[in-house]
């Protein structure tokens, strides 16, 4: 195992050569070392093509994993999104540099009815009163949250985020990009596929189609198919959408060596466990990428992604801020490696089928000399 610590201090010639080392174990084809194309934190990532499938390297060690809620201090602009504000926590247009937080700050506004005008000959002696005074503005007194709106922040926060706790990881490689599962790749001229579309009407060109496999019931066995068309109107891709369990996820993982990570792997290799909300500390970002600082690719929010417990599903809010329209503090819950929504665990855990989940892919990295 290497510790995240001892992994940021290799130069890139020692971790070249631990990168290829774990690749030779592995019986990686290709492995490349780089960093986040989104996140800027120093953080040297390490990809292994597998299979024809991309993997990056999560050091291990230990972890601060979870958030206590109750020290959570907001700036103005985030305590105004939870509240409501559809205006705050937007990008500004001068924000390219600053890393994508809100500092909470006011921009500068220029108010013509506070501009101080020239004082005319005589006029002090007619309106005393119009004397400017010089010297420096008084600072205005520190903003503070009213104590009923932090506490129903906190409380939010409280119920939505896994608990503070330390725990220790392995040294893991997972998967870039989540897979669906029950979704299986076929070709466009596989029978299923061409007895189902002799059936329908041509769908719209460009357009995905999704057949039946959206709403159907756990018990529902049956084999759905979808469909994408090129201009033309011919098939270009196409996939069977088939019933599927956890445990058989699970079954078709260990027959190549893989496995689900568990809960606590899912947060850590989603943040590497700084102990704050996201990586880079409390603040909620304005403008997320789409990678983590180890080189994931964020799941789609509308599609929670499993974890080695059945239920205990990450990621998502079943695109509930998104598509309903809430305001970018809501939006950005789901970005937060804690996140945990307890509703849709439970209703996961009440569910035997696990079709359209979305799954990533991970194995622990043996012990290797290097």
């Amino acid at each position: 195992m290497i510790a995240l610590d001892d992994w940021r201090s290799l130069d890139v010639d020692r971790a070249g050569r631990y990168a290829r080392a774990v690749a030779a174990a592995v019986g990686a084809d290709d492995v490349e070392l780089g960093r986040p194309d989104s996140t800027g934190q120093p953080m040297r990532l390490a990809r292994f093509r597998i299979s024809g499938q991309v993997y990056s390297l999560v050091p291990g060690g230990a972890a601060e994993l979870g958030y206590d809620a109750t020290r959570y201090q907001p700036v103005k602009a985030e305590l105004a999104s939870f509240l409501g504000d559809h205006d705050a926590l937007r990008p500004h247009p001068d924000d390219a540099d600053d890393g994508g937080h809100d500092d909470g700050e006011d921009r500068d506004v220029v108010d013509p009815w506070r501009t101080p005008l020239p004082v005319l000959p005589g006029q002090l002696e007619l309106l005393p009163m119009a004397a400017v005074t010089t010297g420096p503005t008084p600072a205005p007194p520190p903003w503070r949250p009213a104590a009923g709106d932090l506490g129903d922040l906190r409380a939010y926060l409280s119920a939505r985020l896994t608990p503070p706790r330390t725990a220790s990881m392995p040294t893991l490689l997972v998967a870039a990009e989540s897979a669906t599962a029950g979704l299986l790749e076929v070709a466009p001229d596989h029978p299923d596929v061409v007895a189902f579309l002799a059936t329908r009407a041509p769908w719209k060109p460009g357009v995905l189609g999704t057949y039946g496999d959206r709403c159907v019931a756990d018990d529902d066995r049956s084999t759905h198919v979808r469909a994408e068309f090129d201009a033309a109107g011919r098939v270009r891709q196409a996939w069977l959408a088939v019933h599927v369990t956890h445990a058989e996820v699970v079954a078709d993982l260990a027959a190549t060596g893989r496995r689900l990570l568990t809960p606590d792997e899912w947060e850590y290799a989603h943040g590497l466990g700084p102990g704050t909300l996201f990586p880079s500390g409390d603040r909620f970002e304005r403008r997320a990428g789409p990678e983590t600082v180890t080189g994931l690719r964020w799941g789609d929010p509308y599609y929670p992604e499993l974890t080695a417990v059945h239920g205990e599903v990450r990621g998502s809010d079943l695109g509930n801020a998104s598509c309903g329209g809430a305001t970018r503090f809501y939006q950005a819950m789901v970005r937060i490696p804690a996140f945990r929504d307890a509703e849709i665990v439970a209703e996961d855990t009440a569910r035997t089928a696990v079709r359209r989940r979305r799954y990533r892919p991970a194995m622990e990295v043996p012990p290797i000399r290097w």
